[in-house]
């Protein structure tokens, strides 16, 4: 709120620079892109009609080491946030400074090519008694793989390299100020392109300075909003979820589009192997995405088919006929891979959906329906069928509920089954294998076995020994057996046993 007295204060912010590995260097130093620091960007992005910045950015390098993950460590989102907790320590202490993070990683494991993300709240089932940490904090920070982006550009040289990779640093970091994408006019809110690195013109925040009232039904310009971090929850890093502007900015990530024909030539179907399940079980959504029927020739589209890419959303409509969408705890910024859908070749992805960015999916029992909207570029809206669900209200007298309840809703594991690639500890580690030996977890077990089996055999987590990797196998070959194996589960533990 401005002041009576003066001019409307100055939001100071924090940025810790981090480098995820020892090895790394800053892609340029200092972290200059036409000459101008990340900070300058933002000071000139959000300036007021009366010429003062409403941020005043720190960007800080003299910690790099701190985000430092140990050797061997995979690039998993839980070891992405833990990085981003260590480089931002202390951040309910500093809350009238908020600190944020930058990271600056070698590449993304779970997929590549991605350039960048910004980490909103993390998966936090919230276990009364546990501490808060730090994925538990919206807007706290991103990352820029600089392995992604320096193959995106090496036909280009290293100083393109270092241009897109300082752009890629200040969207992100525009989205920890919510900022939303903008794809014309150019600006740093546009996301990048296959076809090159943007030049100056794209190096600014849209809009003017203005102290005029904003006409209803329309939002705040880009610099308007950043110009506002003072005053405005919905700007300021680690309060407000992403996407939430109030009556700022637009509730979403939904560019128009430009469509110049019907409804693409495939289809999305939505499978679970699990329809009924208590909110805090391990579920996983299989989506498939095909041929229409007659159709026989491939067909390319970009490769979107997760909820943290705008493209890809997810709704879910609660028993009180509210619809929602899903939230998911990660947001991707890159041009995406390239899927090629082709007559009994369909493209399967299945996502683990009973969490979502700060809580659990599902907080109501009772029916819940599904479905997704997958937008391909040129193309009408593609809409699945929507599938019916049933979360089962809690049953305190049920041994097998308490006993669910008290291993699945522990942070640590609740979050084991939700990421599925961070290793347990060993002593956390035969406790839910005991569970399900034991058939504590009957529904549970198939998913249990597999996120034990994947998380021993994958490259996203902390790289294991031959004993390591034996065990995860022999979890696999378990939830093999079970039944509740999703589709694409299945497809990708046979093709784990097979190679070994």
């Amino acid at each position: 709120m401005q002041s009576l007295c003066g001019p409307p204060p100055v939001r100071k912010v924090l940025c810790l620079v981090g480098m995820l590995r020892q090895q790394m260097e800053l892609p340029r130093n200092p972290l200059t892109l036409d000459g101008k620091t990340i900070a300058e960007h933002f000071a000139e992005g959000s300036r007021r009609a009366d010429g003062a910045p409403g941020i005043d950015l720190t960007v800080d390098t003299d910690h790099l080491g701190d985000a430092n993950l140990p050797a061997g460590a995979g690039t998993s989102i839980p070891n992405l946030q833990s990085a981003l907790g260590s480089l931002v320590i202390g951040q309910s202490e500093t809350r009238k400074v908020p600190r944020i993070g930058l990271l600056f990683a070698d590449s993304f494991a779970p997929k590549d090519g991605v350039l960048g993300i910004m980490f909103d709240e993390g998966f936090t089932p919230g276990t009364p008694g546990e501490p808060s940490e730090e994925d538990s904090i919206p807007r706290e920070g991103c990352a820029v793989f600089l392995d992604a982006v320096a193959e995106l550009r090496k036909a280009a040289g290293q100083p393109t390299i270092a241009d897109e990779a300082l752009f890629t640093a200040i969207h992100e970091l525009g989205h920890v100020f919510n900022l939303w994408h903008v794809r014309d006019p150019l600006s740093f809110m546009a996301q990048s392109s296959t076809a090159g690195v943007y030049g100056s013109a794209a190096h600014r925040f849209l809009g003017t300075p203005s102290t005029n009232p904003v006409p209803v039904g329309s939002y705040l310009t880009q610099r308007e909003f950043l110009s506002r971090c003072d005053d405005l929850l919905y700007v300021r890093p680690t309060e407000s979820p992403f996407g939430i502007r109030g009556t700022y900015g637009p509730p979403h990530d939904d560019p128009p589009q430009n469509i110049t024909s019907g409804a693409p030539p495939v289809r999305v179907e939505l499978t679970m192997a699990r329809r009924e399940f208590w909110n805090f079980e391990p579920v996983e959504l299989d989506v498939r995405v095909e041929l229409r029927q007659g159709r026989d020739e491939p067909f390319r589209m970009p490769d979107v088919i997760d909820p943290g890419y705008e493209a890809f959303t997810l709704f879910i409509d609660d028993p009180d006929g509210t619809r929602r969408r899903y939230r998911p705890e990660k947001r991707f910024c890159a041009p995406p891979g390239e899927l090629v859908i082709a007559a009994g070749q369909p493209f399967d992805r299945d996502l683990s959906i009973f969490g979502q960015a700060g809580s659990y999916t599902f907080a109501a029992p009772g029916s819940h329906w599904l479905s997704v909207r997958l937008r391909v570029p040129g193309y009408a809206d593609l809409w699945s069928d929507p599938i019916e669900v049933h979360v089962r209200g809690a049953s305190p007298g049920s041994r097998q509920f308490t006993e669910l309840r008290d291993l699945l809703t522990v942070r640590r594991f609740a979050r084991f089954a939700f990421y599925r690639s961070h290793p347990l500890r060993p002593d956390d580690e035969r406790r839910v294998a005991e569970a399900c030996r034991r058939r504590r977890a009957p529904g549970a077990s198939a998913a249990l076995l597999y996120a034990l089996g994947r998380s021993l055999t994958s490259r996203t987590g902390r790289r294991r020994g031959p004993a390591s990797r034996q065990r995860g196998l022999e979890y696999l070959r378990r939830a093999q057996d079970s039944a509740g194996l999703g589709r694409r589960a299945r497809q990708i533990t046979r093709a784990v046993l097979e190679g070994g």
